[in-house]
């Protein structure tokens, strides 16, 4: 009886007819660990994401080091990662100028919504994280703690400002006829919240530059028109025709400066301030 030979074919993997793809895990360029520590102590371990500056370094009880934060990657690591940006060498996309130091919380945020987060933002955050570490070098540590938390702080600040001026008709809301008292006491109000926020903003941002001239323009119409709570509504007295250009005159100033405030802290100002700032043209 003659046995037939094992076909060679059964050891040959069947072809699927599409191309192997190797994983992402075998493309994907990870930074060496000296670039890691690079990115790290340029942060000076605090989160770079301007809204947790998070203090990410500890030591156990065995005196190991430890992090809770990551080098992360502004163009991405491997081909299907967020933010992949233009072609790149790999000796670019493992250098420290494409990482930047986040929390593990921060981190998986930017990378779960890179529309919101793309690569001209964390360039921006890593530059402006990087000057205001240089500002606190030789600073006495509750300084430095203050400055943190109110850097931290300072978008949470902004929103609750605008907020407040959104609910200020004397913003928005032009009338056929104006009650000069109405606006006396929205303009003292506003002027009470601007002193607020300069305590709590911080120097040298687009907020506190717009904030402080706002409040000059407030400070000038409030002394140009001393008697507002006495004004009637009159069209034909001058000095409340006067007012009422003034008033419109004070808001295509003030708007503008309210608008910037928002593009800089991502937010979006009610229907209704927007379409006054497009009525007066400075939208």
């Amino acid at each position: 009886m003659t046995t037939k030979p094992a076909s060679s074919d059964k050891a040959k993997p069947k072809a699927s007819g599409k191309p192997q793809k190797a994983s992402t895990t075998e493309k994907r360029i990870n930074f060496p660990k000296e670039t890691v520590r690079q990115i790290a102590f340029e942060a000076h371990l605090f989160c770079s994401n301007p809204e947790c500056c998070r203090f990410t370094s500890y030591s156990t009880t065995e005196a190991k080091a430890r992090a809770i934060a990551e080098a992360a990657h502004i163009n991405a690591a491997s081909e299907d990662g967020p933010r992949p940006g233009d072609v790149r060498t790999e000796e670019e996309l493992k250098s420290a100028t494409n990482g930047i130091w986040l929390c593990d919380t921060c981190h998986r945020l930017i990378d779960d919504d890179p529309s919101r987060f793309p690569e001209s933002r964390l360039r921006e955050w890593k530059s402006n994280h990087a000057e205001f570490i240089r500002g606190l070098v030789g600073k006495e540590f509750d300084i430095v703690h203050f400055k943190l938390y109110a850097r931290s702080k300072n978008t949470a600040h902004c929103i609750s400002f605008l907020t407040f001026l959104e609910n200020r008709r004397v913003f928005f809301n032009a009338l056929d006829a104006e009650f000069p008292w109405q606006v006396f006491k929205s303009l003292s109000d506003v002027r009470y919240r601007i002193e607020e926020a300069r305590a709590a903003m911080l120097d040298d941002t687009v907020a506190m530059r717009n904030i402080e001239e706002m409040l000059t323009l407030v400070h000038e119409f409030l002394t140009a028109n001393p008697r507002l709570d006495e004004l009637k509504c009159d069209g034909n007295d001058p000095e409340f025709r006067r007012f009422c250009v003034e008033l419109a005159e004070l808001r295509a100033k003030l708007l503008p400066l309210v608008i910037a405030i928002a593009d800089d802290v991502e937010y979006k100002p009610s229907a209704a301030l927007i379409s006054e700032a497009r009525r007066l043209g400075v939208y």
